[in-house]
């Protein structure tokens, strides 16, 4: 669970984070691609010109320049132009493309900055490690984040866990889904959601005595409850729709 509006990442985090979505990587090698083809068409018309851009008519380092002068096209503008016909079509094509592509990365990267800003800084067990996390002293939470290497700031009740949660003391609380989401529902909500999967999976009994006479009964009833529906409209009365179990 992490407060409404408190783990929004700032600006630098929001950079780190959408440098390390794959959308980088899409990004940069388009990138690599959209300079190399038309760099080696360039240097290859214009190293047949005596009076062309490309002063070296080797590949090497003639291939450079054809790069510095396509990086500058797609960055701002070029200082001078090709003088064989074909490359100059090739310079109005590629300055034409350079617009329309420099539009639409700034346009990409805005959207996932946003989103990113949107969807806060926390939002599964791989962004906990280095974050303020609460939790229920001895419970299975506490341990299952110390295996994980995450050092919770352990509470003796959840009431106090929420209330640091709600003054923004912690980015997180870590605790039973169904108890987090009670709470999200009723007196945390708008102020708190729940985010990421169930992170481990576990199941809830009612303790009976041995041979009980209940325990017959008490099965009956939670399977009937389960398949008239009526398990899953007091699930979403008191839980909300998002949690599990």
């Amino acid at each position: 669970m992490t407060r409404g509006e408190a783990s929004q990442p700032s600006l630098l985090s929001g950079l780190l984070l959408l440098l390390r979505s794959p959308l980088i990587g899409q990004f940069l090698g388009a990138v690599a691609i959209l300079i190399l083809v038309p760099s080696h068409i360039l240097w290859w018309l214009e190293r047949r010109d005596s009076e062309g851009i490309i002063r070296n008519k080797r590949y090497f380092p003639g291939i450079f320049e054809a790069v510095w002068w396509t990086v500058t096209c797609l960055a701002t503008q070029a200082e001078e132009m090709p003088r064989t016909v074909f490359a100059r079509i090739l310079a109005v094509a590629w300055m034409f493309f350079a617009v329309l592509f420099t539009a639409y990365v700034t346009g990409t990267l805005t959207a996932s900055l946003t989103l990113q800003s949107l969807r806060g800084d926390i939002q599964g067990p791989n962004d906990l490690p280095g974050k303020r996390v609460a939790t229920v002293s001895g419970s299975t939470a506490d341990d299952y984040l110390r295996d994980n290497k995450v050092q919770p700031l352990d509470f003796n009740t959840t009431d106090e866990a929420f209330a640091a949660l709600d003054a923004g003391k912690v980015g997180a609380f870590v605790y039973d889904a169904p108890i987090l989401a009670f709470y999200a529902n009723g007196k945390g909500k708008g102020r708190t959601q729940l985010v990421g999967p169930v992170f481990r999976t576990e199941a809830y009994g009612i303790a009976l005595g041995n041979n009980s006479p209940w325990r017959k009964r008490v099965n009956f009833a939670l399977l009937s409850l389960r398949e008239n529906g009526t398990y899953d409209a007091l699930r979403t009365k008191y839980f909300g729709d998002n949690t599990s179990g």
